[in-house]
């Protein structure tokens, strides 16, 4: 449990959610927008009044703090076992569907609030499909490095294990994850060792 008062700017944490699901969280440093209501020079000064007003009525409706996580940070969540939630630059849903030990099926869904006007949906389209569209900054070079990661596995048949330790050493001082651990990962090859054992 993470208290609203406590939150800084330099917030990074990770969160085990239960049964398998888990969410990490950044404060808004990165230096992109958001059109949920955080925004960039890019979108000029008309888009600047316009995210404004997106942030009084978040302000208005949950009140300062609340609305300050909601327009800035940036969230990541996977509900298990093949749901993912990036909140980011835009709020993407993704799903996984593995038909093979080597091929998956991702698709992912840009969405937004209906009331959201015309300018504000296609900034919201073009942050999604620049950072993570098929052809975006971000999509492509993951794709590229889970390809390559399992080529590795099959060419090193029999090692059964992968290594995802990073920030392990945070967690056994009692400290909280950080958003940039594997902690998250961790979390949920933990459900899925534990319900393909039982």
């Amino acid at each position: 449990q993470v208290n609203l008062g406590e939150l800084s700017e330099d917030l990074s944490i990770a969160r085990d959610l239960g049964n398998g699901h888990a969410v990490t969280e950044k404060a808004g440093m990165y230096p992109w927008g958001r059109p949920v209501a955080k925004w960039a020079p890019l979108w000029g000064e008309e888009g600047k009044k316009e995210i404004e007003q997106v942030r009084r009525r978040l302000v208005e409706r949950f009140g300062e703090e609340r609305a300050k996580r909601i327009a800035e940070h940036d969230f990541n969540m996977i509900i298990f076992p093949n749901l993912v939630i990036n909140n980011i630059m835009a709020v993407v849903i993704r799903t996984f569907y593995p038909l093979a030990p080597n091929y998956m099926n991702v698709t992912q869904w840009c969405i937004g609030p209906k009331e959201e006007n015309e300018r504000l949906r296609k900034i919201r389209l073009e942050n999604f499909l620049d950072f993570l569209g098929p052809g975006g900054f971000a999509t492509p070079d993951d794709n590229e490095a889970l390809e390559l990661c399992q080529q590795g596995f099959e060419s090193n048949y029999g090692q059964g294990w992968n290594d995802i330790s990073k920030g392990m050493l945070r967690e056994l001082k009692g400290e909280v994850p950080k958003n940039y651990d594997e902690y998250h990962m961790r979390v949920f090859w933990s459900r899925w060792n534990e319900l393909m054992t039982q």
